[in-house]
């Protein structure tokens, strides 16, 4: 996996948990609102196939979805998509602390 590609992976991670984030905020705000039924987050792992035939790692992405039974808001399932996407947060910060040494390694080598 090249630098670039592992950013691109880093950074879509990190959008998804932004959008993770705010759905669990919205439904939290509207946890006694009269009729509000919780809107639900989906994460996808997002892989391609080239030409070659080999896979390619492309990151992940987030779907806000209306379960097909809304239910009122759950604020336990609410915390626990926000630890979710604290952990998630974390990994990212990681790979991208990891990506940048790399790159600063990559840099001394050629120098």
């Amino acid at each position: 996996m090249a630098l670039s590609q592992a950013l691109g992976s880093v950074t879509s991670a990190l959008q998804t948990n932004a959008s993770r984030v705010a759905v669990a905020a919205e439904n939290i705000v509207n946890v006694h609102t009269e009729g509000y039924k919780a809107k639900g987050f989906v994460q996808e792992t997002i892989v391609t196939k080239n030409a070659n035939g080999d896979f390619t790692a492309g990151g992940v992405r987030g779907l806000v979805r209306t379960p097909p039974n809304p239910q009122e808001v759950d604020l336990a399932s609410e915390f626990i998509g926000l630890t979710v996407a604290e952990s998630a947060y974390k990994g990212a910060s990681l790979v991208a602390r990891t990506v940048d040494e790399m790159a600063d390694t990559l840099v001394d080598i050629k120098a």
